[in-house]
């Protein structure tokens, strides 16, 4: 099945409008004629966010980042609009290239065709070949996963304020629900980027483990916090995603071999 865009038409509330446009114009002023493109997703592209609860995810498609490149100066810039508009909570940057884009369709090229919506420049999802649900696109986007667990593992193990715990827990949560829904892509057919949504679809096409994904919504929304408690259905998580990933990675190898043997 082809994935379709989350967000089809940008529907900024007029409060965000004028720190989106602050934001574009210091982010130009900056770097100049290197910026190929910028992209916004989350709730503020689609009309959904909650003064002081929201936070602000760009994205930045650079033609270089050997030129023109200070990112000191990009965490000026948002330091400043959380300070002038401080009904933002975050604002989170990404900065890419064209290369990136263009030779990883099916990571930054998912990324910018599926997720993101383009409000400066050309935009490159139009560019980005169409994306099936199979388990190549699966693959590849649970390819950090061990990595941004454990980093996860460590943050939380050597995290002693209660605050930022907390905080901890809720981003491990979510990054285990996304990911157990893209175990489940081919299923549905389609990319949620709503948490609440991806446990509903969870808790229908992986009734087995509704519990557990119950609980780790329940992390997400700050209504447990229980530290032991998390740390077993966060692993007991990993592991069904590491599970079905080496079956996922098993069955290509079997269908690259067999393949050769018809060469």
């Amino acid at each position: 099945m082809v994935l379709k865009k989350v967000i089809k038409s940008c529907m900024i509330k007029n409060e965000y409008e004028e720190f989106v446009e602050q934001f574009l114009l210091r982010v130009l002023k900056k770097l100049g004629d290197n910026v190929h493109s910028i992209y916004i997703c989350g709730s503020i592209p689609k009309g959904k966010a909650e003064l002081y609860k929201s936070d602000a995810d760009f994205t930045i498609v650079c033609k270089s980042l050997e030129r023109n490149i200070d990112k000191d100066e990009i965490v000026k810039i948002k330091s400043e609009l959380l300070n002038e508009y401080p009904f933002v909570t975050k604002i989170d940057t990404t900065i890419i290239t064209l290369s990136d884009v263009k030779s990883k369709p099916l990571d930054w090229g998912f990324w910018i065709k599926i997720i993101c919506y383009c409000i400066y420049g050309v935009d490159l999802g139009e560019e980005v070949p169409e994306l099936i649900t199979d388990s190549e696109l699966i693959l590849s986007l649970l390819s950090d996963f061990e990595e941004s667990i454990n980093k996860l593992k460590y943050t939380l193990d050597n995290t002693k304020d209660k605050g930022d715990v907390g905080k901890t827990i809720r981003g491990y949560s979510k990054r285990l629900i996304r990911s157990l829904y893209t175990l489940i892509l081919e299923d549905v057919g389609e990319w949620q980027d709503d948490i609440l949504e991806m446990k509903n679809a969870l808790s229908i096409y992986m009734k087995e483990n509704s519990l557990l994904v119950d609980n780790l919504y329940l992390y997400y929304i700050n209504q447990q916090s229980d530290l032991a408690a998390f740390e077993s259905w966060a692993d007991q998580a990993s592991n069904i995603i590491y599970s079905r990933l080496e079956q996922l990675a098993a069955s290509r190898n079997f269908i690259v071999k067999d393949d050769l043997k018809c060469v």
